[in-house]
């Protein structure tokens, strides 16, 4: 297949949704390692305290904030015959099957730091090429599902991830999971490289070019707009999931063990969510009408979410379902909406700031708010708090307009 050709490529959307999903789907089985085993490794094996694991992590999760480097490199810089989005995606297997495999061997503080740095630096350096090559190749008509189903996969995925290495690391111990992660991690980047295949983007800029598009990008008011509502987008969702497992051994009053079976629940109802809200925002003629449609659905189920504050199984399963599907949903329409409003010529740079945003807002904003809020007034008022804030988060779609946008709805109407 030739790169220079655009009429070469050819869009398999089976193929290529089942890809990202794939994808995504051994991404989050193993950034759960990073997130959630990585903490209880640093205490029980390397003796770690509190304030140091804080610090290390905090470290060695640079990587995730720089998503916007990944994003321009791809987007500006051809490796050869591997092209703009595979190469990187190729670079990034070493990175974090090598980084895994090290890993046990890494005793000092420094050295653990560097690894989990470099680990994580291969994620979303794989992360950002696949999240533009799907910008890249898939047609406006089909953009809700791609993120649905990718996002969708990743949610689930990633409790199934808890599920195993919390049976996996007790019994076959730490190198054992790491192993585990880092294979699981490695295959889905390999098969993904092995048969993705790029569409050829014409006029492809070089860096000089990619530079004076975002300047040129950033003189719009649509896209100031944008970061604000993807920085409120992620605390919103952070204020629903950040917590959720406390929510259910605060509020329902289960054991651990029965805390994991809801997130599992919720996040099995996240990807069929995903699935519907790809499918239906797909079926809005205009992007921002799906938006504007479907993530009230979110809010609502947030709200309720706070009122289950008596330990009622029936109400806790019932509103976790609702919740699921709220959220997958919701998740799946934002995503397609930035995957609208990301300008075509640096899809890698701009998709990959919208993600970072989403990051800033559930990590950065929502996990402080909670911090503060929880312990005083417990969880119905934060869930209030975030249901309307997606208010004029939501609002905000119908003023996101990129000026191509308005070049397309002006052909229309002519």
């Amino acid at each position: 297949m030739s790169l220079e050709n655009p009429t070469d490529f050819e869009y398999k959307p089976r193929l290529y949704k089942a890809l990202y999903a794939l994808f995504y789907a051994t991404e989050g089985f193993a950034t759960t390692g990073i997130l959630l085993f990585l903490p209880v490794y640093m205490a029980d094996q390397l003796l770690f305290d509190e304030i140091t694991i804080g610090v290390l992590l905090a470290i060695g999760a640079i990587p995730g904030y720089l998503k916007v480097v990944y994003g321009f490199a791809s987007d500006s810089k051809s490796l050869g015959r591997f092209g703009y989005r595979r190469g990187y995606v190729l670079i990034s297997i070493p990175l974090i099957v090598g980084g895994w495999l090290i890993l046990p061997f890494a005793l000092d503080a420094i050295l653990f730091t560097t690894v989990v740095f470099i680990t994580t630096l291969g994620f979303y350096l794989g992360d950002t090429a696949v999240d533009a090559w799907a910008v890249d190749v898939t047609p406006e008509s089909d953009r809700g599902s791609m993120m649905g189903l990718g996002w969708g996969a990743q949610g689930i995925a990633s409790v199934f991830g808890v599920l195993v290495i919390t049976l996996a690391s007790p019994t076959l111990g730490y190198p054992t999971a790491f192993i585990i992660l880092g294979s699981i991690a490695g295959v889905g980047a390999l098969v993904w490289f092995l048969v993705a295949r790029e569409k050829p983007v014409e006029n492809r800029k070089t860096v000089f070019e990619t530079v004076e598009i975002i300047r040129e990008e950033l003189n719009h008011s649509y896209l100031w707009l944008a970061f604000l509502a993807y920085v409120g987008g992620g605390f919103i969702f952070g204020v629903g999931t950040n917590f959720i497992s406390l929510f259910y051994t605060d509020v329902v009053g289960v054991d651990s063990t029965e805390s994991a079976i809801f997130v599992l629940i919720w996040s099995v109802f996240f990807f069929i969510g995903g699935i519907l809200g790809g499918v239906s925002y797909d079926r809005f003629k205009d992007y921002r009408s799906g938006v504007i449609a479907i993530a009230p659905i979110y809010a609502v189920s947030l709200f309720l979410m706070g009122f289950n504050s008596t330990g009622n199984l029936t109400i806790a399963y019932a509103t976790t379902i609702l919740f699921g599907i709220g959220s997958g949903m919701t998740t799946a329409a934002i995503m397609g909406f930035a995957m609208h409003i990301t300008p075509p010529a640096i899809a890698g740079t701009m998709f990959a700031v919208f993600t970072s945003l989403v990051n800033v807002g559930q990590n950065a904003i929502a996990y402080p708010f909670l911090g503060i809020t929880v312990p005083v007034w417990g969880y119905m008022l934060p869930f209030a708090i975030g249901a309307l804030v997606a208010i004029p988060v939501i609002v905000l779609a119908k003023y996101i307009v990129p000026p191509w946008k308005k070049e397309e709805n002006l052909t229309e109407n002519a």
